[in-house]
């Protein structure tokens, strides 16, 4: 059976590729990698699907970064190409990507046009949806002790949860049975054999090429979703409001504070006018709002300043390292062990 994929190994096998670039309009993009986004991690597998998106037809093109990265040229018209304004580039946590990709000298926060789906979810809970703050400091149950949300509920009220890529499709396609189990390659990796670790083997196989394919294809179908339910025309502030989300990642000195499941503040809407501050964890500068009085005047000169999410992010970190509390009660946490 042939694959449905185009698999890049070559600098050869990429013309195709370029030549596509220099007349569509739309690139849905994926990363695969060990760690990706983190410190000593690599990215080995960049996924790209070029409009006709909706098209069954439409190839992804996978290429294998571990092989090409020494065609610099190459890379090079490649990047060029995808930095264009006239390209939309699509991307579910581009936050991580970007930083995957700056690796290669792809600033991805510099491109222009660029949407990401994972924010997009997050402002149509905020925007269309209605989310009330109840239900938004519901989502981060299991990342934060019930207790600690419980005791310290309005400090948690500016706090989104990222959502992964697998919830959100099952909540964009919830009711509709056409799509009953459109998350399945996604939710069945770890059965099939699939793990971050060994993205970087090579041969690499092949249920990982298919995997990488399924990826882009199903951003492909929420970014169409969205589009054609007309909720990309009401998140007016969506692309803007990306540049600002990739414009966060990789500030910081501490891992941490990089790699986690929070939505940075400042990046729904622009920071309004009045005294910022900076976070000594993400290091983004601020408004007030988005620290404690505390923190602002720094009280506690042995303290670091934190944002309310680096704050949160510290206390997830500290409560994985210590799973009980002082009553031998288990705080709940995340299981996925993918920071991401």
């Amino acid at each position: 059976m042939a694959n449905d994929y185009h698999y890049c190994q070559t600098p050869e096998s990429l013309h195709p590729l370029l030549e596509a670039l220099k007349t569509t309009s739309c690139v849905v993009l994926g990363c695969e990698g060990v760690d990706l986004g983190r410190e000593g991690g690599s990215i080995t597998i960049l996924s790209l699907l070029l409009a006709p998106l909706e098209d069954e037809q439409t190839k992804p093109y996978i290429l294998d970064l571990k092989t090409l990265e020494s065609d610099k040229p190459s890379l090079t018209l490649l990047f060029d190409a995808l930095a264009s304004g006239t390209i939309l580039k699509v991307t579910f946590d581009g936050r991580r990507d970007g930083l995957a990709l700056r690796a290669l000298g792809y600033e991805l926060a510099q491109s222009r046009c660029v949407l990401d789906m994972q924010l997009a979810m997050v402002m149509k809970r905020v925007e269309i949806d209605g989310e009330t703050c109840e239900e938004q400091i519901e989502r981060l149950r299991g990342w934060l002790a019930y207790r600690e949300l419980e005791q310290h509920s309005q400090m948690y009220e500016l706090i989104h949860k990222l959502p992964s890529l697998e919830m959100a499709l099952i909540d964009i396609f919830e009711h509709d049975e056409s799509h009953e189990n459109i998350a399945e390659p996604l939710r069945a990796k770890t059965a099939h054999g699939i793990y971050h670790s060994s993205w970087g083997d090579r041969p690499l196989d092949i249920k990982y090429l298919e995997y990488a394919a399924a990826v882009v294809r199903l951003i492909s179908q929420l970014y169409h979703r969205f589009h054609d339910d007309g909720m990309l025309a009401r998140l007016t502030e969506l692309q803007s409001a990306t540049t600002r989300f990739l414009a966060s990642a990789g500030k910081a000195e501490v891992e941490m504070y990089n790699a986690h499941r929070l939505l940075p503040l400042d990046v729904l809407k622009p920071r309004a006018a009045g005294p910022t501050y900076q976070c000594d964890g993400c290091r983004l500068t601020l408004g007030s709002d988005a620290f404690s009085k505390s923190a602002r005047l720094m009280l506690n000169k042995k303290k670091e300043r934190l944002c309310w999410v680096c704050r949160a992010v510290k206390i997830h970190e500290e409560t994985n390292r210590n799973r009980y509390d002082s009553d031998g009660d288990p705080y709940a946490y995340d299981s996925d062990d993918d920071p991401w």
